[in-house]
């Protein structure tokens, strides 16, 4: 994506046939100009899960005729062969996706730079999201990273996840990823999104976006403020 504004992960419950239109509708309250679409998880014990093509493409289409661009990320399982995820994601390219590699360790296993070089290299426009912790594992990457933010307390140390994941590459390509992900009894409350969104802020214009997980999570509360904040950065 490379218009400015915000985007909105949408997992496999959000791109599947069944829930597309939900998603489509959250997507436009939130006022998102970008929707990455899980095409490739992590499912129990069946190991990496690929996101039907078709699926993928009638996202793109619904998502296309509302202006919504779509990237298609990849979370695979780092100790499996990546082969498979790599053709996948070539293949949602063909369909209209950019793509990303959500860069993760997997039961004690971590990403290196020599693995991270493979997918850069068959994917020149691939796009990065990793933890600060995990960054200093993949080297120098030199493209679009999202920096996952999306506990409650992750905003709160901003500069030093910009400062870790500036070793991946320039800062002003460094985007923030917000949001809380379904965990029992953690209560994310639409003030403390506001907060998040408002330290984000700079880096937001800096980098020209900012995401936050995930489409089916969002509350109509916390659609309003991605809305509100949104407009404010990016609105003509």
């Amino acid at each position: 994506m490379t218009r400015p504004g915000l985007s909105i992960y949408c997992d496999s419950h959000d791109i599947s046939p069944c829930y597309q239109a939900a998603t489509l509708d959250t997507l436009l309250r939130c006022g998102a100009v970008g929707a990455i679409a899980m095409v490739e998880g992590i499912t129990g014990e069946r190991g990496s899960q690929l996101a039907d093509l078709d699926d993928v493409r009638r996202f793109v289409d619904l998502c296309g005729a509302r202006d919504i661009d779509v990237t298609a990320c990849a979370f695979p399982d780092v100790r499996e062969p990546h082969t498979r995820s790599i053709g996948h994601l070539e293949a949602c390219i063909s369909v209209g996706c950019d793509v990303e590699l959500d860069a993760e360790p997997r039961a004690g296993a971590h990403w290196t730079p020599a693995l991270a070089r493979v997918w850069l290299d068959r994917l020149p426009t691939l796009s990065i999201t990793t933890t600060r912790t995990e960054a200093p594992r993949l080297g120098r990457v030199d493209r679009l990273v999202r920096g996952q933010l999306e506990q409650l307390t992750s905003v709160d140390t901003l500069d030093d996840a910009l400062r870790k994941l500036a070793g991946l590459t320039d800062r002003r390509r460094i985007q923030p990823v917000v949001g809380t992900f379904d965990q029992r009894g953690v209560v994310r409350t639409p003030a403390m999104l506001r907060r998040d969104l408002a330290r984000c802020s700079q880096q937001a214009l800096d980098s020209g976006g900012l995401a936050a997980w995930s489409a089916h999570t969002v509350s109509h509360a916390e659609a309003a403020a991605l809305l509100e904040w949104a407009l404010a950065l990016w609105a003509p």
